[in-house]
Formats: structure tokens, sequence, C-alpha cells
């Protein structure tokens, strides 16, 4: 009847999930003998949003573009999400700490401007790519060669890391921008 009403598979699902929860509740507390719900298919919500990466080749033209730009901090937090396959807010976690000679240790992230663990919640490394790792190399001695413990790319939050909106105006300028002129980003 949901569907038929024109409510989205995403929306028939959640109403679906939080109606087999109180039923479940129901059910624990002895109201009704059995959750007719725990039977019944939800549908399965699609993704709405095609994600399209970008191909390494215009990585590399952003990343050159940054640079001409003397945007290093760009050009570096750039070739981090596009190599290693670090998570925007696992990225903007990253401690120095973290970098070693060959990988990555992922162990939290970054969300709304407050550290907190990664996505699924477990922790993880990824190899460090050489060219990724003398990008993050010279970012470090640009930075003053900031303590082991310091964020790569720090910010205003409380907890040193980017503000949302920080983030917000970052992508916003260096991504929307260069996709609105089909070339060279702009902004950040």
């Amino acid at each position: 009847q949901l569907k038929r009403d024109g409510l989205s598979p995403a929306s028939v699902k959640k109403v679906a999930g939080m109606l087999q929860g109180v039923l479940q509740r129901a059910v624990e507390w002895e109201r009704i003998a059995q959750n007719p719900m725990r039977v019944a298919h939800k549908p399965r919500a699609r993704r709405r949003v095609v994600i399209r990466p970008i191909a390494p080749a215009q990585v590399e033209q952003l990343r050159q573009h940054l640079l001409a730009d003397g945007r290093l901090r760009c050009a570096t937090l750039v070739s981090v999400l596009a190599y290693s396959g670090l998570r925007p807010g696992e990225a903007l976690a990253l401690a120095w700490d973290r970098v070693g000679e060959r990988t990555i240790a992922v162990t939290g992230a970054s969300s709304m401007g407050r550290l907190k663990g990664t996505k699924t919640g477990a922790e993880r490394t990824v190899r460090l790519l050489s060219p990724l790792a003398q990008d993050l190399a010279k970012w470090r001695l640009a930075s003053g060669r900031p303590a082991p413990e310091g964020i790569v790319f720090p910010g205003d939050s409380p907890d040193g890391t980017l503000t949302e909106g920080q983030w917000n105006r970052w992508t916003q300028g260096t991504f929307r921008g260069r996709q609105a002129r089909g070339g060279a980003a702009e902004g950040a």
C-alpha cells in the first residue's frame, strides 16, 4: 500500500523496519505471541546517486592545478582520497603517527568535526603507494613537521579536524567548480 501511495522503496523499508522493531518489542513483552513482520519481505532500497570515480588522469590534472595554485594541502588531500582508499572522514581524522613507511593505519574517522570510529567500526591497514608517501612527506615538511599525534589535514574543530563547513567549502570549491568548468578546480 505504501508503494502504491508513492513512497520510495527506501521509505517503505524504513517504515517496515520500524514496525518490525515495534512488533518484536511486543513479543518480548508478551503482548503478542509472534511477530508477523518477521516473515514480511521488505523492499530493497536502491542507491539513487551513482558514484563515478575520477579517472587517474583527471586526478592528476586536478592535483597539478592545485599545486600550480600553491595549494599543496588540497593536492595532498586529493592524493590521499584517490590513491589510499580512505573514506573522506577517515582521511580527515588521519594522524601522522598512523602514516607508516608502507602502510596507513585507519583507526578512526571525523564526522561533523568530531573524531569517532570508522564507518564499519573496524580498524584496517591500507597500502601506502610510493608516490602518495612522497606527497605526504612534502606536506609534512610544509606543515612544519607537526607532532606525531597531529592531524594530517587539521581544521578548526575542537579536536583539530576540519569542521563540516570547512569540508563543504573545500568540496564545493575543489570538485564542483571543476565539474562546472570541465577543467581545473577552483576555490579551496
